[in-house]
């Protein structure tokens, strides 16, 4: 199943950038939810459309607190697989960024 798929290829990635994935809430510092909308293409016209997937997370707490909210635009490629490890990789890229602007602003060093 994709969706199976993209939280493999999301929890790799976040774990190359050092980032914890836990499975038990007991031991989580927060949640990470959200919504990947694929766009559906009825005329075959590869040659004059770029597409794009766009992926809306957020960052909540134990407590249901909003913590972090990103909407990020993924080019969409014809392979199906790799469409699903871009999804993933972009993702990633952008919530380390994010973590990264927010320890700065909070004075904390990497």
């Amino acid at each position: 199943m994709v969706r199976d798929l993209f939280k493999e290829y999301l929890k790799q990635e976040l774990e190359a950038k050092g980032f914890s994935i836990v499975d038990d809430l007991v031991n989580a510092d927060a949640i990470l939810k959200g919504t990947i909308i694929i766009p559906m293409v009825e005329d075959d016209w590869p040659g004059y459309m770029v597409l794009y997937d766009k992926l809306e997370f957020s960052l909540e707490s134990l407590s249901n607190e909003n913590i972090w909210n990103a909407k990020v635009k993924v080019e969409s490629k014809s392979d199906a697989g790799k469409n699903v490890k871009n999804r993933a990789r972009k993702l990633a890229e952008r919530i380390e960024r994010d973590w990264k602007k927010s320890a700065k602003n909070a004075g904390i060093k990497e």
